[in-house]
């Protein structure tokens, strides 16, 4: 596996005051009608969509545009450009081999490299967000991000190196799936590593913006790399342009109004990821959650989550910022609460009968059942032969069913 059919992150220009929310929404999800857009079709939208074809090389190619780079191109003399990964609308993802860590025989010298190509001299919005994404994204160091190698240019060629992790997509991933869910234990193994990313981004004030399944590469053993900061905000790129960007089915209501992301924005998308992989749906469909504000509906609740459970996740699709968990730490805690067992008051057997093991709520389940068809010798005499069920009851009358 690689990263197949990832989708790049679409840098566009900076809002434009003729595009109105509505009309974002609509272009975002411009297609069929009533048709749901694949994972890893989803593009990061902007108000300044239209505007690409006058900015961008790779949409509107000219006859004094630079060509495009190639598999078997090498950049700065040490690249060696293996594989195009992905195209997007302003870049292109390569697997490339950096020749001079294979000369000396390192176990990392393949990378990944997302490159834009811009006329030499000029410095176009593509350019400044990479400069602003190596800025962001420089120097972070935990298990679940990609490192970064640096920043550098050969002719019309702006890259960005990074780490190379053997994965896919978590979009082509549940396109794959369809409407099937994944089991909790997958889903969660999954969002754990998402939030304690972004618990690690949040605590240095740096937040993502642009949580999706396009954006998260998951490895075969199945632990989860949250990707791309083509749109994020953070310290240490205040000297270069901003671009509000977002995908608009992952994305708040308050951003889809054009605020500025916050980390409990980002804790609404994981939300959405979280429905999406849990129910094989995505939790507004095929609008947005703005519209399901507007429309008064709410998700509803996946099969297989206890009512904790769903409480939480429920909590962290709030439409309102001050409704949501203050931190994903807190919304990743919650989720993972198992089900709350039948059997209560356990501990008070044990200061009755401290010689004897407390039985578990399977073990008690399957006598109470024995009982009921009037064996209890098959339900008690395993662990109480001197006991009978009706002895049992009397001492404790919650653990059995009412008559």
């Amino acid at each position: 596996m690689g990263f197949h059919n990832m989708v790049v992150v679409n840098v566009v220009p900076l809002r434009s005051a003729q595009t109105t929310p509505k009309a974002l929404r609509q272009m975002a999800t411009s297609g069929i009608p009533g048709t749901t857009r694949h994972e890893a079709e989803l593009p990061t939208f902007s108000s300044e969509e239209q505007a690409r074809t006058f900015d961008n090389p790779l949409a509107s190619p000219a006859a004094h545009s630079p060509a495009p780079p190639r598999p078997g191109d090498v950049l700065k003399n040490r690249f060696l450009l293996y594989e195009c990964l992905s195209t997007g609308s302003t870049s292109r993802l390569f697997r490339a081999l950096d020749q001079r860590r294979a000369e000396k025989n390192a176990a990392d010298a393949l990378v990944t490299l997302k490159i834009v190509t811009a006329l030499p001299g000029d410095e176009p919005a593509p350019v400044q967000a990479l400069r602003r994404e190596a800025a962001i994204a420089s120097g972070l160091n935990h298990p679940n991000l990609l490192a970064i190698h640096g920043l550098d240019r050969d002719g019309p060629h702006t890259f960005l190196c990074m780490e190379w992790r053997d994965g896919e997509s978590l979009g082509v991933i549940l396109d794959a799936r369809g409407t099937r869910p994944m089991t909790r234990v997958q889903a969660l193994r999954i969002l754990e590593g998402v939030c304690q990313a972004l618990s690690y981004l949040h605590a240095r004030n740096i937040t993502h913006s642009d949580i999706k399944p396009g954006n998260i590469l998951v490895t075969a053993d199945g632990e989860a790399t949250l990707i791309d900061f083509g749109v994020a905000s953070g310290p240490g790129a205040d000297d270069l342009p901003h671009t509000h960007g977002y995908t608009p089915e992952y994305a708040s209501p308050e951003v889809l109004r054009g605020a500025d992301a916050t980390p409990v924005d980002d804790l609404f998308s994981v939300a959405c990821v979280a429905y999406r992989m849990l129910s094989g749906q995505r939790a507004f469909g095929t609008g947005t959650a703005a519209d399901a504000e507007a429309a008064g509906t709410r998700p509803a609740c996946p099969e297989h989550l206890s009512p904790a459970q769903w409480r939480a996740l429920d909590r962290a699709l709030a439409y309102d910022r001050t409704d949501r968990q203050p931190d994903v730490e807190t919304f990743l805690n919650q989720l993972k609460v198992t089900r709350a067992t039948t059997v209560s008051r356990i501990p008070s057997y044990r200061r009755q009968f401290p010689d004897r093991a407390t039985p578990t709520v399977v073990s008690i389940r399957i006598r109470t059942a024995c009982c009921a068809i009037g064996q209890p010798s098959l339900a008690w005499g395993c662990c109480w032969p001197e006991q009978c069920c009706c002895s049992i009851d009397r001492r404790h009358p919650q653990w059995m069913p009412k008559p």
